[in-house]
């Protein structure tokens, strides 16, 4: 055999084999049954996680009485209240990223005269189809220019000013804050589902500077996600959802459901189980970011 390439069965080949070796009952000889600690950048063992959640497993079920019929229980909903609190975290996140992205986009042009915090369309709602709104005041109105040329000029300046301006603080965040929050996340995010160690990349600020630095990003007038047609007005490419963008908000779920994973041993002391609420968190981005549950599924799975 060792003239085909392969390696010679050494001694201490052998003991790490007969380390996973299973006995009558299915459970390990000598199971271990404690955590293990990876560092960024390392790879987690599989066959050792899935070892110490079988133990787990199989300590909660040898339980008697009343502790042994509801520990299982309190055990599945554990995993079940993460995943569901992670879904509804990333589905009003992403509810307050497209009002944010809106009202920033209008902010380019003008602003509500009754309420700052009004976009276009909820300053002039109530009127009668062709009716003239009259709350909303462009720079050029609230200023009161009246000169053509002014009026254009002083539009074009604003205009192109706070781009610049939501532009340069999304990139200056991510510069100093969250480095991770950089790009779209999805290659990242594949090798953690396979294996990888990077917990620095699910940090508390990386999630927070994503979502406020997509916000800003998209409502400079850069297109994030999915392409929109070339046809688009410039209102369009913010008015049309941009915030349906497959990678960050992937990221972005994925980092809730790290934040809260944290709150159980059951899944911050085993990285297998860390990764299956992972894969759910990924899944949930996805069917927000389309308006697809079943995109997002099927997403999970090719992630798994």
């Amino acid at each position: 055999m060792a003239s085909q390439g392969y390696p010679p069965r050494n001694g201490r080949t052998l003991a790490n084999e007969e380390l996973y070796e299973l006995t009558e009952d299915g459970r390990l000889a000598d199971a271990p049954n404690f955590p293990r600690n990876y560092k960024d950048g390392s790879s987690i063992d599989w066959l050792h996680e899935e070892a110490v959640e079988r133990e787990r497993t199989h300590a909660i079920k040898s339980q008697v009485g009343v502790r042994g019929l509801f520990l299982p229980l309190l055990e599945s909903s554990r995993l079940w209240f993460v995943v569901i609190l992670a879904g509804m975290g990333i589905g009003i996140t992403g509810a307050w990223l497209d009002v944010l992205v809106k009202w920033l986009g209008d902010l380019r042009e003008g602003h509500c005269s009754y309420g700052f915090f009004y976009n276009q369309v909820a300053c002039c709602s109530g009127l009668d189809p062709g009716e003239k709104c009259m709350d909303w005041l462009t720079w050029s109105e609230f200023f009161n220019i009246r000169s053509i040329f002014l009026q254009s000029l002083l539009q074009c300046f604003i205009y192109v000013a706070f781009a610049i301006a939501f532009a340069g603080s999304a990139s200056l965040l991510v510069e100093s804050y969250a480095p991770y929050a950089f790009h779209t996340g999805i290659p990242e995010i594949k090798a953690i589902l396979g294996g990888y160690v990077f917990d620095a990349f699910l940090s508390p600020w990386t999630l927070i500077i994503k979502a406020v630095g997509l916000a800003l990003a998209v409502a400079s007038g850069l297109s994030l996600g999915k392409e929109v047609g070339q046809t688009a007005s410039p209102d369009q490419l913010v008015s049309n959802n941009l915030l349906s963008n497959q990678g960050p908000l992937v990221h972005v779920a994925c980092c809730m459901a790290f934040g809260l994973s944290r709150l159980f041993k059951q899944f911050s002391h085993n990285e297998a189980q860390k990764r299956k609420l992972l894969a759910a968190a990924a899944a949930a981005g996805v069917s927000v970011a389309f308006g697809s549950p079943l995109g997002g599924v099927l997403f999970g799975l090719e992630g798994e």
